[in-house]
């Protein structure tokens, strides 16, 4: 949280001030989720970033 970058292509905006909580998924939910995005991370060449703690 608080990504300094401010990307003008950024899904996340919520991360830039640190001031919304992240939502926490277990793996099977998570999978759920991000496999709905696969075709845009294939065309796009994009990815996932994810905070562990």
């Amino acid at each position: 949280m608080g990504c300094p970058l401010r990307c003008a292509y950024c899904f996340n905006p919520f991360t830039w001030d640190g001031s919304v909580e992240p939502k926490k998924y277990s793996i099977d939910e998570l999978y759920e989720e991000v496999k709905l995005d696969n075709l845009y991370f294939l065309a796009t060449g994009g990815g996932l970033s994810f905070r562990w703690w």
